[in-house]
């Protein structure tokens, strides 16, 4: 949703459009009759809300690209609505059109039909034995193509007098002794961060801005990183790695594999559905097969 200001914003860059349309098309504004305050643009009967672009418009735009948006947007509308009323004018309902809107309506209602089974029914509750029982069935020999790191880091102002006491309480706090370093900052302009779970080296260096090259040897026997911008220090104690060519934890791929167990579960769902619906209308005998 978008905050009061944006969407109080929005509204009079909408009016601005209005009004650029009835310069644009010499048209009196007098002439023109809203029955609804929220309605920007119609053709015929039909109207576009001021709501209807509002949830399709990207957020943060400048106040120069929300006015082109909504000009391209009311533009794109309107043509498609004449298009469309052109076309029922001057077009007859084909076997083939009339085919295709039939077609396509069975197919929007056994999609929505098949979202509303697995929403009703689906069970998404995954235990960890599945996951592990998956991973080590089917993907327990895949390698690391990136390095992975778990880790703590200290962020103290880059101008800060002090160093060597963060850099001592960063490398004497052990991995999941979030306390003892929460303390030390507590009160003061430090703050710490934890990353437990494994993080893409990649990832970390860049939330820290360090732009120099770093060589994954170094995290064999040094495992502190420090680096600076303008605005902070950041002091890192590297607590775990793995690196590249290095089996893939299941950890890392566990989101992945709660999501190929979900989609074997509903497709397993569907499949059993669709032989109990033919069972059953066999049964009641409104299914009818006939063979040559």
């Amino acid at each position: 949703m978008l905050k009061h200001k944006k969407y109080k914003r929005f509204r009079q860059i909408c009016y601005l459009v209005i009004i650029s349309f009835c310069i644009i098309t010499f048209m009196s504004c007098e002439d023109v009759q809203y029955v609804d305050k929220n309605v920007i643009a119609s053709v015929y009967k039909d109207k576009l809300f001021v709501e209807d672009i509002l949830s399709y418009m990207p957020r943060e735009l400048s106040e120069e690209d929300s006015l082109l948006f909504v000009e391209n947007y009311i533009n794109n509308w309107i043509t498609d609505k004449l298009l469309y009323y052109n076309a029922k004018n001057e077009l007859r309902d084909t076997f083939d059109i009339v085919y295709k809107i039939n077609e396509y309506r069975t197919q929007l209602y056994v999609h929505k039909y098949k979202e509303h089974l697995i929403d009703a029914n689906l069970n998404m509750n995954v235990p960890y034995e599945e996951i592990i029982d998956y991973y080590d069935n089917n993907l327990s020999e895949l390698t690391l193509d990136q390095i992975y790191v778990k880790a703590h880091y200290l962020t103290i102002n880059v101008l800060a007098e002090t160093y060597y006491r963060e850099r001592y309480a960063v490398l004497e706090t052990e991995a999941g002794d979030h306390q003892k370093l929460l303390d030390f900052c507590e009160g003061t302009g430090r703050r710490a961060y934890f990353l437990d779970e494994w993080t893409k080296l990649d990832d970390l260096l860049r939330t820290i801005s360090y732009i120099e090259v770093y060589n994954p040897n170094r995290l064999r026997y040094d495992r502190l990183i420090v680096s600076t911008d303008n605005e902070f220090r950041y002091i890192v104690k590297i607590n775990d790695y793995l690196l590249k060519g290095s089996p893939v934890p299941v950890e890392i791929i566990k989101s992945d594999i709660i999501e190929i167990i979900l989609n074997k579960r509903k497709k397993d769902m569907l499949e059993q559905k669709k032989k109990e619906l033919i069972s059953e209308g066999i049964r009641m005998e409104y299914v009818n097969v006939y063979l040559n």
